[in-house]
C-alpha cells in the first residue's frame, strides 16, 4: 500500500471505518427507498 499521507496506522482504520459505514447507510438507503429513489444518496434520509 502506498501512503503518500503518511497516514499512522489508527488513521488508515478511521478512514477504512467511515468507508465501511457509508457503504452500509447506501445500502440500508437502497433496502428503504429503492435504486430508483434520489433519497438514496440523501444524507437527510439517515436522520
Amino acid at each position: 500500500m502506498i501512503n503518500p499521507y503518511s497516514l499512522t496506522p489508527e488513521e488508515i482504520f478511521e478512514i477504512a471505518d467511515y468507508n465501511i459505514r457509508l457503504w452500509l447507510d447506501l445500502k440500508d438507503n437502497i433496502r428503504r427507498y429503492g435504486v430508483n429513489s434520489p433519497k438514496v444518496f440523501n444524507r437527510d434520509s439517515l436522520l
